[in-house]
């Protein structure tokens, strides 16, 4: 094998040049290697890697900036200074992490905002990149694990070649080495699936936040409680303040408008994700005074309504939130989904994209998508203008916000404000729009080769798919085909084993509704046997091949 560390080594020629690798970590030498005999990696200390190509290692240097896979835009955040100062120490240090910590607490606290802040602010700490799990639907992690072998993760060599487990032990492979990385696992519940990914080795720094309080003893729990009233009130009157250019205190001189700040911020919780919605519309105000505001709150016929369960008020506890808090921040999302009127084009919009989007997965969304639905194409000015004008109100208004990692145009939406758009009268047509649009947007991009930026709509699927077999049954034609396409969506991705399981799940529905010869069948049949093919069964995909040419 060749040293290294040979300083006569011979630098690769300048045709060549495309043909070093980038690993996404450390500083690394740039030489020539040959792809085609790739056989594995091996991770070296303080950021180096040695690649095994065939009989020879190579020591490469890195083309690009280390994988930065935060989902969300940095926001200032408010009282959680001895937070973010326990994460450093914890996570920097340069001793071992024997327990990773868990920001824990209610929905609506702020605990994946506080990791994502974390991360923006000690980026040149992990040199080897930061990576970001959704762990909320367990059947969705080994493909995003699988994603962070390609462009934007460690973006191996021939990436494209490598098999769908093949990607995994790269990347675990990788996560076990001695170079410093962040591994973020964002709404982790359950302590089984901590063990199954975790890494092992001592670089990589793992990052968890969870609603569970009651974790086993395998973690450092850092409980993230509401907000001190001191934060709270800057929370709400901050940014009303700066537009304003006069300091806090002088918003609250005022007894009755202090009071009114001290009440608001009591029908709230406490809690960021209410207290911001809040901010947003005191800024879209800025002659409303606080007492006002507070009679609005007040005045909500959610508060009617305190005694009884609604299924509102269910889903807001389903989604994260416990009981004595549903109340207040159903009423912020309440006041300000009431600005958007059905009767203005523009709010109109705003509405159906929003609805849409409930009906999502709790991670990006692009925004071209969510235009679609609005029967909105992309590549028309005008209409670009009015999709973006209906996202900035919707922005506005607070209801949404930005992602920067996955898509450079996308949005995101909270899980509890998801919860309860859904609960909001709607056209039920608006799921089926969601799921058609859906579908149509992953084929468009996979027969353009766009296989990376389809994958990433497979939590989008898995979502919609899920809400159209409870509201129009497991066999409807529109949940199968969503289902047809999540399928498809795997093979592409390489995870041929569930590509299997939802086709033969698919196929059999089909067969029981329009039988084995109908186009929809053979669609679903066809594709399950190009899946056997890769799967390296060609028994059985040859059989369905000369069934489905029959």
């Amino acid at each position: 094998m060749l040293d290294t560390r040979n300083e006569h080594q011979t630098p690769p020629s300048p045709e060549d040049a495309d043909r070093t690798v980038n690993t996404g970590g450390g500083d690394y030498e740039e030489v020539h290697l040959d792809a085609r005999d790739a056989k594995g990696l091996l991770y070296k200390p303080q950021g180096s890697v040695e690649q095994h190509f065939g009989d020879k290692i190579y020591q490469v240097r890195r083309e690009s900036p280390p994988a930065f896979q935060v989902p969300y835009q940095p926001i200032p955040l408010i009282g959680r200074d001895d937070v973010l100062a326990t994460l450093k120490t914890l996570l920097i240090g340069e001793g071992p992490v024997t327990l990773p910590p868990a920001i824990t607490g209610m929905g609506g606290v702020g605990k994946t905002l506080l990791a994502a802040t974390f991360a923006y602010q000690n980026q040149a700490a992990f040199p080897g990149g930061i990576y970001w799990l959704n762990m909320e639907q367990p059947g969705l992690i080994a493909g995003q694990v699988a994603a962070c072998a390609g462009p934007g993760g460690l973006d191996l060599p021939d990436f494209a070649a490598l098999s769908f487990d093949d990607r995994i032990a790269c990347v675990q492979a990788a996560w076990n080495s001695p170079v410093r990385r962040l591994l973020v696992l964002d709404y982790l519940e359950d302590p089984t699936l901590l063990t199954r990914w975790q890494p092992t080795g001592s670089g990589t720094r793992v990052l968890i936040t969870s609603r569970r309080d009651d974790w086993p003893r395998q973690v450092q729990r850092l409980r993230l409680s509401v907000l001190r009233r001191l934060c709270s009130v800057e929370l709400l009157l901050g940014a009303r303040a700066a537009d304003q250019e006069v300091p806090l205190a002088g918003l609250l001189a005022d007894e009755a408008e202090q009071a009114a700040a001290d009440a608001i911020c009591d029908l709230l919780g406490d809690l960021p994700l209410a207290l911001a919605i809040a901010a947003a519309l005191l800024r879209l105000h800025p002659s409303l005074r606080l007492r006002e505001f507070q009679a609005q709150i007040g005045d909500d016929p959610l508060f009617a309504t305190r005694a009884d369960a609604t299924a509102m008020q269910t889903a807001l506890r389903e989604a994260g939130l416990p009981t004595g808090r549903t109340l207040g921040v159903a009423a912020a999302f309440n006041l300000s989904y009431r600005h958007l009127q059905a009767a203005d084009p523009l709010d109109a919009s705003a509405l159906r994209m929003l609805h849409a989007a409930a009906y999502c997965a709790p991670s990006a969304i692009p925004q071209n998508l969510l235009w679609q639905v609005d029967g909105i194409d992309p590549a028309d000015a005008d209409g670009a203008a009015r999709g973006d004008t209906a996202v900035r109100r919707l922005r506005a208004l607070g209801l949404v916000g930005t992602s920067i990692a996955e898509h450079a145009d996308a949005i995101t939406l909270h899980r509890l404000c998801g919860a309860f758009v859904r609960q909001q009268p709607h056209s039920q047509e608006l799921l089926g729009a969601a799921a058609t649009t859906l579908t149509n947007y992953a084929r468009t991009l996979q027969d353009a080769g766009q296989i990376k930026d389809s994958t990433k709509l497979v939590p989008h699927l898995e979502a919609v798919l899920a809400y159209q077999a409870e509201r129009q049954g497991a066999e409807h034609p529109a949940t199968l085909d969503t289902a047809d396409n999540l399928a498809r969506t795997l093979r592409n991705q390489g995870d041929y084993v569930g590509a299997r399981a939802r086709y033969e799940a698919v196929l059999e529905a089909l067969i029981r509704l329009f039988g084995p010869g109908h186009p929809a069948t053979l669609r679903t049949a066809m594709g399950l046997a190009t899946t056997l093919f890769n799967q390296g069964d060609y028994g059985a995909a040859r059989s369905r091949y000369e069934a489905v040419l029959e």
